[in-house]
């Protein structure tokens, strides 16, 4: 009996399905696994760092004050340059000076004639007493006039000298290179010796550069610092027109480094901090007294295992890495980060030397996958599912 339609139609749809089934199973389980970019994980030396807030102080800051008074004829500076040690900035009306000094000069003439004429007079006596023709009453008192002349010649020669410092000081000049501040004082202007301000000079090259890591850095950086002296790299916020980050420091550019040539001798009990200080050199100004800026001091060097910073994903739990492991089987890692070296992030728990990590999109990993892995320099680029 031949079959009802209906039913001869199910079942060749029934077949038709079984058939299309069995051919999408030989097709997935011929499928090659999905290819994924690795990198292994390396070991290098990398520096053990702390960073701190910081602060440029000048090396040395003087505020000039006029030594001798009278008026100022000349103004030999530009407010704001740069000026060499010894350079002229000032000059105070010298004529009443240079007189004192002639003055003072004729009367070491005149002490030095009263002295030579006592000593001619002794020279003339001295035989007569010993021969008795002249008393030695006579002798003394002249030998008494010839001290009394010899004493007239120093207070002179002081005086004279006290009349040439006056009026060297006429001349105001830097006694160290730096940068001039403002002009207190201008042309015209009465001083007063030891009283009235002319201007500052400040020296930034070196400049100072103070910090203050927390108390419990201190041990650390004592201990490091007593076997070498210890680098002190210096850092200024990044200005809205600066592009050329070196990446070593977030939001900052590298500006200099130096060493560390000072430790307190005590904590702050208020911030439980110490002060410590570095010389850097600034050759072109790029650092003044007053700016705020970031100390990086470098410690010591350590082995550290290093991975992609793009290899790491964020997790509700933490970081995660994908590792591929033997089998090529996808692998979730957690770990414990360090420090980012350059665009690399040091490990310290969670792989291990010379396992392979995923660098490629992970969005469709899973735990277990299998996966077919190359190097991230192969031009094999990465496929989903």
């Amino acid at each position: 009996m031949t079959p009802p339609y209906a039913l001869r139609v199910f079942c060749a749809t029934v077949f038709t399905l079984v058939l299309a089934f069995e051919a999408l199973a030989q097709e997935n389980a011929e499928a090659p696994p999905p290819k994924v970019l690795t990198v292994e994980v390396g070991v290098a030396s990398t520096p053990i760092e702390r960073d701190y807030p910081a602060r440029t102080v000048a090396t040395r800051s003087v505020s000039l004050l006029a030594q001798v008074s009278g008026i100022i004829t000349e103004r030999a500076f530009e407010e704001g340059a740069f000026v060499e040690q010894d350079t002229l900035l000032y000059v105070i009306d010298p004529e009443s000076y240079q007189i004192a000094l002639d003055q003072a000069r004729a009367r070491v003439n005149s002490a030095r004639a009263s002295s030579s004429f006592a000593q001619t007079e002794i020279d003339r006596f001295t035989p007569l007493a010993e021969e008795n023709i002249t008393s030695r009453q006579k002798l003394q008192q002249l030998t008494e006039q010839l001290d009394s002349a010899l004493a007239l010649v120093e207070v002179a020669l002081a005086e004279r000298d006290a009349a040439e410092l006056a009026l060297r000081r006429t001349r105001v000049k830097t006694p160290l290179s730096g940068r001039m501040g403002l002009a207190v004082a201008d042309v015209g202007d009465l001083v007063i010796a030891n009283q009235t301000p002319l201007t500052t000079l400040v020296q930034w090259n070196p400049i100072e550069i103070h910090f203050r890591p927390p108390a419990r850095d201190l041990s650390l950086i004592e201990k490091h610092h007593a076997l070498a002296p210890l680098e002190v790299s210096v850092f200024l916020s990044k200005s809205g027109d600066n592009d050329n980050d070196t990446g070593e420091m977030a939001g900052h550019v590298f500006i200099g480094k130096g060493v560390l040539d000072f430790i307190d001798n005590e904590v702050s009990p208020s911030t439980d901090t110490i002060l410590m200080r570095a010389h850097v050199d600034n050759p072109d100004a790029k650092l003044r007294p007053g700016q705020f800026a970031r100390a990086r001091v470098h410690i010591s060097e350590r082995e550290s295992l290093l991975v992609p910073r793009k290899a790491i994903k964020q997790h509700q739990e933490g970081h995660l890495l994908y590792v591929v492991g033997d089998n090529d089987t996808i692998q979730m890692r957690k770990v414990k980060l360090g420090d980012v070296f350059g665009k690399q992030h040091i490990i310290l728990e969670g792989v291990e030397q010379g396992e392979r990590v995923v660098v490629s999109d992970t969005t469709w990993l899973h735990e277990g996958m299998k996966v077919e892995s190359h190097e991230e320099n192969n031009d094999n680029t990465p496929s989903q599912p």
